[in-house]
């Protein structure tokens, strides 16, 4: 996932409510930035949402407002991510011309946002070979297969848990995971009692032995104080797991709404709870989109993070709701 990159401004208008601003379009996000700071065709460094700002000098001016970049409204526009000139860094003057999309974090230093880590867990390493971050990409980073259809599900705001059945060098293994560390099965903590709640090392192990092939199920665990900001209803709740995906770390990929092994047929099956569906089988379209990142600012009368939008192949991307991620 790209957080940091060379990028070209695609277009500039003036901001409509304040004089010595304007609106660049940088991929697919809307940042203001000065009126007369740079013009269209620039290539620029981008800095998206969700990133932390180094201790350096250049990121000062926006430390003051926070380390964490996010969606903010200025003068009643959207603002999503940090447009610089290249001029900024020698180091990258120094390259010459980069070509537009080269991922540039580490010599910046800027790195990902990572919500804090719950203070019971507790780690037996790294995520397992062939079980990835669960990092959903932002939809402006993609070009939208627009006319397709999708079904759009609730993304909750909790801590991603994997639960898996994989190959081994001795055989099949199974285990529980945070977003970015393997679990101790018995140490107690959010994940290994979400697990043994509803038996999903059971169901995984169950689902590979059918189809032969690695299982993992990916979800969130919400409740208990988990992300407790706030706007986060999830937050207030008891301490639960809702499944969102299936993936095959032997075929790297989940399965979408044309597959035996969609997230809600294998959650019904096994009486998982799982992530709400809003909309199924709908068309994709840029009204879609705006709907659930601009327009709407709650779903079934409480604030929302946003949805995931789910392919049939089992392609997935997320739309962040602004009017959430701007408090949160």
């Amino acid at each position: 996932m790209k957080i940091a990159t060379i990028e070209n401004i695609h277009s500039i208008q003036k901001h409509p409510n304040a004089d010595s601003l304007a609106l660049a379009k940088v991929l697919g996000y809307q940042v203001i930035i000065g009126l007369d700071n740079f013009k269209e065709g620039d290539k620029v460094v981008f800095i998206q949402p969700d990133t932390l700002l180094p201790e350096e000098p250049w990121a000062e001016m926006f430390r003051k407002r926070s380390s964490r970049v996010k969606a903010c409204k200025l003068r009643g526009e959207w603002s999503l991510g940090i447009v610089m000139p290249i001029s900024t860094w020698p180091t990258l003057v120094a390259y010459g011309d980069i070509v537009s999309g080269t991922e540039i974090s580490e010599i910046i230093g800027v790195t990902k946002w990572e919500p804090p880590m719950p203070q019971d867990l507790s780690a037996a390493g790294f995520l397992p070979r062939g079980i990835p971050k669960t990092d959903e990409e932002r939809w402006q980073n993609l070009e939208l297969p627009y006319g397709s259809i999708v079904d759009v599900s609730l993304k909750i705001d909790g801590k991603s848990m994997t639960v898996y059945s994989i190959r081994g060098d001795d055989g099949w293994k199974t285990g529980v995971t945070s977003r970015s560390m393997n679990l101790k099965l018995d140490c107690s903590n959010h994940y290994t009692r979400t697990e043994k709640a509803h038996a999903l090392i059971s169901v995984a192990e169950d689902l590979s032995k059918r189809f032969g092939i690695a299982i993992a199920l990916r979800g969130e665990v919400y409740g208990h104080g988990i992300q407790a900001h706030g706007k986060n209803p999830h937050s207030l709740e008891n301490l639960n797991f809702a499944l969102y995906n299936v993936y095959s770390p032997d075929i790297g990929k989940n399965f979408g709404p044309d597959n035996e092994l969609y997230f809600e047929r294998v959650a019904k099956e096994y009486s998982i709870p799982h992530v709400p569906i809003l909309e199924r089988s709908v068309v994709l379209t840029p009204e879609l989109v705006r709907k659930y990142s601009e327009e709407l600012k709650a779903v079934n009368d409480k604030p929302f993070e946003g949805v995931v939008i789910k392919q049939q192949g089992g392609e997935s991307f997320k739309i962040i709701n602004l009017h959430y991620d701007e408090k949160k």
